[in-house]
């Protein structure tokens, strides 16, 4: 009897088991079956990236879509007149289409079409003098204003200047390859040139353009009382680089360097006096300069948190929101800011927030921390706009 049972025991342990391994293999086949799709969808994100059209493809649809044309309330607004007419054509009616007889009652009204002439390119061949001084026979070269180099010989063939113009200007603003500028001049101006040409080109208006850029640096930037700067990605050729931008109201300057502080301390210089208004990137920490932080960027975080918070927190969220935006509606309207009434709203926002750093100063949670610390990193100044 004893045998039988433990039989019986064993038999049910076994079955037990079974059971088991049915589900875990359900379970592995349901998890290769998900490996199967990520690795799937994977494949098809990496080979989506190398499409030509992958950058214009929307993710999701939208149910109901704006139709398109101008916005509703939008007034209507006709092409301009023109200030000249170029040509002239006259267009008669002729004969119906149907029964071919000779329409009568016949009116005129005038059409209006602009439309960009036929391009083809100008060749200008420059007699080009050449001789020798004969107090210190240095040779002497003749240049003319539309000349592009001073190239003779064998390599007297050359591009003008419009021809380089448009397209360092395709290539860096519109952001065509070079490949694409060349094929646009062979197709539209009946101009062949070399992809390598236009990246010489670009070499050569940066030569010429530096000293313009260092008037910049040293006449606009570094002498400005406010400065934003920001940073973002960047690829130079398979290399990852940054894309610094410094913006005052006067001037924009671009450099692609590495995300070293260095780069905004060789740009703005030892002695700037301003304030750098930035969005809390560590890499300004060690710059001497007074710096101020972007409301724009504080305000998109409070937006995020918003998202993921719990009820209990969306007050004291939507209160400091409130503090920041009532500064900004503040400083649009404020013409003096040193105004003794203006310097009151400012003590008193710069009190508000005070008093909610102070109170999460004390038991904040790990997100409210973050922003907090976010928000008294710089020496804020209350009279800057957002810089995002």
């Amino acid at each position: 009897m004893d045998g039988q049972a433990n039989k019986a025991n064993e038999c049910q342990g076994c079955r037990q088991l079974e059971r088991e391994v049915k589900e875990l293999r359900k379970q592995l086949d349901s998890f290769k079956a998900d490996l199967k799709k990520l690795k799937k969808d994977a494949d098809s994100k990496a080979k989506a990236k190398y499409r030509q059209a992958n950058k214009f493809a929307r993710p999701q649809t939208v149910e109901n879509p704006k139709p398109p044309g101008r916005k509703r309330g939008t007034l209507a607004t006709p092409r301009p007149q023109p200030e000249r007419i170029d040509r002239e054509f006259e267009v008669p009616a002729g004969c119906c289409p149907d029964c071919n007889c000779q329409v009568t009652d016949v009116e005129i009204h005038e059409q209006l079409q602009t439309d960009i002439p036929r391009v083809e390119p100008t060749v200008t061949r420059f007699h080009v003098e050449v001789g020798h001084c004969p107090n210190c026979g240095r040779r002497v070269q003749g240049r003319h204003a539309e000349q592009t180099s001073d190239a003779l010989g064998a390599a007297n063939n050359h591009l003008g200047p419009n021809v380089q113009a448009l397209g360092s200007e395709l290539k860096n603003r519109f952001g065509l390859s070079f490949e694409k500028v060349s094929e646009l001049m062979r197709e539209v101006f009946n101009l062949r040139v070399a992809r390598s040409s236009f990246y010489q080109f670009g070499r050569r208006l940066m030569r010429r353009a530096e000293p313009s850029i260092n008037w910049l640096r040293d006449e606009v930037l570094r002498r400005a009382h406010v400065v934003h700067a920001d940073e973002t990605g960047w690829r130079v050729g398979r290399k990852s680089s940054w894309l610094w931008v410094f913006s005052t109201p006067q001037a924009t300057l671009y450099q692609i360097a590495n995300r070293s502080g260095d780069v905004a301390r060789g740009l703005l210089g030892e002695d700037f006096n301003g304030i750098l208004c930035t969005d809390g990137f560590c890499g300004y920490d060690s710059l001497p300069y007074l710096k101020s932080q972007c409301v724009g960027h504080i305000l998109r975080r409070i937006h995020d948190l918003k998202q993921s918070q719990p009820p209990r927190q969306m007050y004291y969220l939507e209160e400091l929101q409130q503090i920041f935006q009532d500064a900004l509606d503040w400083r649009s309207a404020a013409i003096d800011i040193a105004s003794p009434t203006n310097q009151r709203v400012i003590a008193d926002i710069e009190k508000r927030l005070d008093g909610w750093l102070s109170f999460y100063g004390t038991q904040p949670t790990v997100e409210l921390h973050r922003l907090a610390n976010h928000i008294v990193w710089p020496t804020t100044s209350l009279g800057i706009v957002p810089s995002g």
